[in-house]
């Protein structure tokens, strides 16, 4: 993960971005991913009208369900954009409130280290990924839930701090550099037990 990256999007940059996609004052949620049954984004489209603040939801990706959410967003008569495949996901991120990722199955989810690294609290499905701690955990499936965590991130800034600090210290562990160093001290411990 690479800080720098969300880091050196500058103000006059996000509110190029915020009139591109005909954002004013609303809370911004993201999700990036693809749009494929299993992400489970339907769930959160549905979930938007629970939410209490003003919001507009970027979706940011592209796949076979793009129509059918569209319509669903349509049918919802939520604030959603939808932007299709990028490439500059930092660019989102830097105006993200709040990033969900609401999947029904997934291994690690670089989308997720990529929020979490940017500094943006998570609203993340219970998928045994990331630690509690670092996280707004809620139950697969439940849109209700999704939109109570949501609404929990805008309206407690401390407690969303809080987790966004943990996720920050979950995402290291993914670090390239950390990484590279990691096998570098292994590498050693087994040279010099072998004699090497």
């Amino acid at each position: 993960m690479d800080e720098r990256r969300a880091a050196a999007v500058g103000n006059a940059e996000r509110e190029s971005l915020k009139k591109e996609l005909g954002i004013g004052k609303e809370k911004v949620i993201v999700y990036t991913g693809r749009l494929i049954a299993s992400k489970g984004v339907d769930y959160l489209i549905r979930g938007l009208h629970g939410v209490r603040e003003p919001t507009v939801c970027i979706i940011v990706g592209e796949g076979k369900e793009r129509g059918r959410l569209e319509r669903l967003a349509r049918d919802e008569q939520v604030n959603v954009r939808f932007t299709g495949f990028r490439k500059d996901v930092n660019r989102f991120l830097s105006l993200a409130d709040v990033f969900v990722l609401p999947s029904l199955s997934e291994s690690l989810n670089y989308s997720m280290l990529e929020a979490a690294t940017a500094g943006v609290p998570i609203v993340v499905t219970d998928l045994g990924i990331i630690p509690p701690g670092a996280a707004f955990i809620v139950g697969k499936r439940d849109s209700a839930a999704i939109a109570g965590a949501i609404t929990t991130v805008l309206s407690q800034p401390k407690l969303a701090a809080q987790k966004v600090a943990q996720a920050k210290l979950f995402a290291g562990k993914f670090d390239w550099d950390e990484a590279a160093h990691h096998y570098r001290s292994v590498l050693k411990r087994v040279c010099r037990k072998e004699g090497l």
